[in-house]
């Protein structure tokens, strides 16, 4: 692939940097970790918000914008092209649309942070040295026709309401009305929103299709009758290349998908299914496009009109119009949100308010989709050329969006390899035809459209349009009688004089006037505005595909990142503490993938992401010569190199190819690394990939992946280690699966190369079985049939899965009990929502104060193992731990105060919870993370546990001072609530503001408060506005 974006960082910042730095209310930059509880808040709210569009809305909201009133204009093309013209010309058209659309979507995959089009562009530009030239060229295209495409659907919402009505009522109301009904519905900014209307639409335009099939197919039984249709398989005689260019353009401007597809992509929360859509709408497009031009010009003929309703007579046109109505709005409505969207995250491009979830995101978006309307409706009102405006356009705008940029992303971007490799010489040749074809139209458009418009000024000493044309808003060709209505079959006059005060009495209506004063249809190029120009916009997100991968890539490895002392340490931890619970590579397979390293992109991509999981996920510093290049680093800089590099260097291999198993252990890596920075978005989004890529039988399909001295048990290893990652996120964050169980899943078989690591494996799949789809549609609320014998039965499932007696080493029991203990609070939280639980219930796990039990059972469990084991288990554990401890304060609230004590030598609650904040306390990561989220938990719910609390950790308020957080001073507004450590740090210096620094912790960096999802909906919630507290934490 094309070399990485690293020269162009200050043209195009990473999706990374935009989630971890934020703006104030001041406008001032802020890090995620400085923002205040609101802030947070709002963020997260946001993100989930502009996260919900999956790939079937995506599908409705792309034939709401492609399939529009331009269906009924391909007819006319046909008649052009003649009926194998016609065919072959929306099919081939049709295919190179969806394989541009794969290459637009296959950037925004391995590009994350790119929002739209312009900043693809911008990518693209940078190669020749010109990012921000290609980022600001693009969007003045973009904007300029997203606004003129509005423009044209406000036009044919007046001519379809003049249509439909035939009043009386001057044409400037009906246009008012249709820049109104624009406005209403671009206010929801969300494309997951415009989705719901995207059903109707899409019924709308099926239903006056049809309608105008069957209409034309009876209007052709009467006289001459069907048999006599003058219609042709090839093109139609004396035809010139004009004509022809122009019907071909036509349908190209029908097929543009690419337009708004990025914009979409970035609202979907499974990117891997935008090919869905990208199918789905291209099959529809083709078999939607070719039948009605091939019917209806098989019913009408040479005859045919444009837009074909006008052919099946006057009552049916008006028919057809009404029910079309929602498409006009609809479709154009979304070219103004998209055209909204755009312009408002530039304008808060860093900052939360780009959500449009406050009061000054809300008032500035009203204010630019009206502004933008209101341009719309004045350009589609004062230009008296504006469909042939629009036309230009389309050609100089289009061609490139739908044709040659994607070809050149594809030759700059996307090609792997050498240009002489079979795969790549065949590409090379169809996006060279593409690229050539986009270039044709934009030449040969352009220069087509500037004629139309030119020519009435130079052939003809017309001063003024006639009636019809002037009404019509076309311009008025040559002497008169003009082109135009002679070509639509009007009477060509001028009036004397002109009315000064707009259209009024009986000539207010266009169609009203010319059908009574001259007794013809009404003309057919105005209501073809919205045709050919419907432009598709494709949000679609990922399938995994991308050229072969050599290593004469342009990739460019990071110098003196990955030093033999790191590679050694981070595989020595790996294998020793960590290979028991993460069993997806073998000692002597990783050690040949170092060995390949510096040969392969493969094998140094995975080297990078394992030594990045290892320090990522725990914590684990490593002593190592570091180059020149790394000297000053800081081990949280470190981590965030080689998660970069690894990030970059997966971007330049195909993980669909050999070897593909490789693919999904370095996307699993990834996604643990994310896991372990807290990014939950990218760490889903790498989880699903490994996850698609294995239920795609990539490794059935490709048994060259598998290597001569692969380890027999290691395929199911894998399967089975990806269905307990992608459960354990389920629960927490409240996601799909995709990995299902069946008899055909790998079997796990003892492993005789290593029995104890294969039992304990053994008994965490034994865990997470049982949490198939029917437990996560009760635990998501999808499903309401749940029982409390489902539920019994689940408990003691869980309970008997890891036997009491079981001996393994402390790295293994410490990962089995405390999901063991947290599995059971989970189902314990269902068995709340569903209302099963009693102070007197037939079963124990039923009580409410079952957590008790529970918190003591993880704590004699814990009491037994070695810190050193459940550190090697990084953040995931002290999660577990945090919500058991949030369970047991819940609870503990219920009871009475004699109820929390010990009783004799028996531990009572207050001890387990002591307990429970002493390992979030003392593990990496939980110290700043969770800690001052359970003591703000405690202070709220149970406040009497502070003091004991605070004592037992050895933390004591201290007094209010002023800090310097990013620049600002800030003063904490409670002094209680500020805790320090005593004897673990100085006395109050930068280490408490910014405890990045202080020894042991590790991670406290860049950690994104805002997608962390505590423990979803299912326990209580914590006062989010704590949240600006933390800074305090050392």
């Amino acid at each position: 692939m094309a070399s990485s974006f690293n020269e162009t960082s200050t043209d195009t910042k990473t999706k990374r940097d935009y989630e971890s730095t934020m703006v104030g209310v001041d406008g001032e930059k802020l890090a995620v970790e400085e923002m205040n509880g609101r802030e947070r808040q709002i963020e997260e709210h946001g993100i989930q918000k502009f996260n919900r569009l999956g790939w079937k809305r995506l599908t409705i909201v792309l034939v709401a914008e492609a399939v529009a009133l331009g269906t009924l204009s391909i007819p006319s093309t046909f008649a052009t092209l003649g009926m194998v013209g016609g065919v072959i010309t929306c099919i081939g058209i049709g295919f190179i649309a969806i394989y541009t659309s794969y290459i637009v979507g296959r950037v925004k995959v391995l590009n994350p942070h790119i929002t739209n089009f312009p900043d693809a562009a911008q990518l693209l530009f940078s190669k020749f040295g010109c990012g921000r030239f290609g980022y600001e060229l693009v969007t003045v295209m973009l904007g300029l026709l997203l606004v003129f495409l509005g423009a044209s659907h406000c036009l044919t919402g007046t001519i379809a309401f003049e249509t439909i009505t035939e009043s009386n009522t001057c044409s400037i109301v009906f246009a008012v009305v249709s820049a109104i009904i624009l406005f209403l519905l671009a206010i929801p900014p969300s494309f997951t929103e415009v989705a719901i209307l995207g059903y109707v639409d899409f019924a709308s335009i099926l239903i006056a299709v049809a309608i105008t099939i069957i209409g034309t197919g009876v209007e052709a039984t009467k006289s001459p009758g069907l048999s006599n249709v003058n219609w042709s398989a090839w093109p139609k005689e004396n035809i010139t290349f004009s004509e022809a260019f122009i019907a071909g353009t036509n349908i190209a401007f029908a097929y543009t998908i690419t337009l708004c597809q990025i914009s979409f992509m970035d609202e979907m929360h499974t990117p891997s299914d935008y090919m869905k859509s990208i199918w789905s709408l291209g099959f529809i497009e083709i078999i939607v496009y070719t039948l009605t031009g091939a019917l209806v010009y098989a019913f009408v003929g040479q005859d045919v009109k444009s837009p074909a309703l006008l052919s099946a007579g006057h009552f049916l046109s008006r028919l057809v119009f009404g029910i079309a109505l929602p498409v006009i709005f609809i479709s154009g409505s979304i070219n103004i949100v998209v055209f909204g969207r755009m312009v408002h995250g530039r304008i808060f491009k860093n900052s939360y308010i780009r959500f449009i979830n406050t009061p000054v995101g809300w008032i500035t978006w009203l204010s630019i989709i009206l502004v933008t309307v209101i341009v719309a409706f004045i350009i589609a009102e004062v230009i008296p050329f504006f469909s042939d405006l629009l036309s230009l356009m389309s050609a100089l705008f289009i061609s490139g969006f739908t044709f040659y940029f994607p070809a050149m992303m594809w030759f700059f971007l996307l090609r792997e390899g050498p240009i002489t490799t079979p795969r790549n010489i065949a590409l090379a040749i169809l996006n060279g035809i593409i690229f050539l074809l986009g270039l044709l139209i934009l030449v040969a458009g352009t220069y087509t459209s500037v004629q139309d418009i030119v020519n009435p000024m130079s052939d003809s000493p017309v001063k003024k349009a006639c009636d019809a044309c002037r009404r019509r808003k076309v311009k008025c060709i040559s002497p008169h009688p003009c082109k135009q209505c002679q070509s639509a079959g009007l009477v060509c006059r001028t009036s004397i004089q002109r009315q000064r005060k707009g259209r009024q009495g009986q000539t207010a209506n266009i169609l009203t006037e010319l059908r009574s004063k001259e007794n013809e249809q009404v003309p057919t190029r105005e209501t073809n505005i919205s045709s050919p120009f419907a432009v598709p916009r494709l949000e679609s997100l990922t399938t995994p595909q991308s050229p072969q991968v050599s290593e004469r890539c342009q990739f460019s490895r990071a110098p003196g990142l990955l030093s033999h002392g790191l590679i050694d340490a981070c595989s020595e931890y790996f294998f020793s503490r960590m290979r028991g619970t993460v069993p997806i590579l073998q000692p002597n397979e990783f050690r040949k993938h170092i060995d390949l390293a510096g040969k392969c992109l493969h094998a140094y991509c995975l080297v990078t992401a394992l030594c990045a999981f290892v320090v990522t996920q725990t914590g684990f510093a490593v002593d190592y010569d570091a180059s020149d290049h790394f000297v000053n680093f800081s081990l949280e800089e470190f981590r965030a190199s080689l998660i970069a590099e690894a990030t970059e260097a997966r971007k330049h291999i195909d993980p669909v190819t050999d070897p593909v198993r490789q693919s999904i252990i370095i996307a699993f890596l990834l996604y643990g690394c994310h896991i372990g920075l807290g990014n939950q978005r990218h760490a889903y989004y790498f989880l699903r990939e490994a996850t698609t890529l294995y239920t795609a039988s990539a490794l059935d399909d490709q048994p060259s992946s598998r290597q001569a001295d692969d380890d027999p048990f290691e395929e199911g290893k894998l399967f089975w280690l990806l269905v307990i990652s992608e459960r354990a996120h389920a629960i927490r964050r409240h996601r799909p699966i995709t990995l299902q169980v069946t008899t055909e899943s790998p079997r796990l078989e003892d492993d005789p190369d290593s029995p104890t690591s294969n039992a304990g494996f053994l008994c965490l799949v034994d865990l997470y079985r049982p949490f198939d789809e029917t437990f996560l549609a009760q635990w998501n609320g999808t499903n309401a049939t749940c029982s409390i014998e489902s539920l019994v039965q689940l408990q003691e499932r869980i309970q008997n899965a890891v036997p009491v007696d079981l001996d393994l080493p402390d790295i293994l029991m410490a990962d089995l009990r405390v999901s063991q203990q947290w599995l059971r609070i989970m189902i314990w939280q269902l068995s709340t929502t569903a209302g099963f639980l009693s102070t007197s219930p037939a079963h124990a796990c039923m009580d409410f104060r079952h957590p008790l039990q529970i918190a003591e059972d993880l704590c004699l469990a814990t009491w037994k193992l070695s810190k050193q084991s459940m550190e090697t288990h990084g953040i995931g554990l002290i999660e577990k731990l945090f919500e058991v401890a949030c369970t047991l304060v819940d609870v503990m609230a219920c009871l009475s105060v004699a109820g929390l004590r010990s009783s004799g030598f028996k531990l009572g609650p207050q001890d387990y919870l002591k307990h429970l904040c002493t390992l979030i306390h003392d593990l990496p990561g939980g110290r700043r993370r969770y800690l001052p989220l359970l003591l703000t938990k405690i202070r709220q719910t149970l406040p009497s546990m502070m003091e004991p609390i605070t004592i037992h950790l050895n933390l004591q308020p201290y007094p209010v001072a002023t800090s310097s957080i990013a620049g600002r001073e800030t003063l904490s507004p409670v002094v209680s609530d500020r805790i320090s450590l005593r004897g673990s740090l100085p006395e109050s210096t930068s280490a408490d503001i910014h405890p990045g620094s202080a020894p042991g912790n590790w991670i406290n960096g860049n950690f994104n408060y805002a997608e962390m999802s505590r423990i979803g909906d299912k326990t209580p919630e914590i006062d989010e506005a704590f949240l600006q507290y933390t800074s305090y934490f050392p």
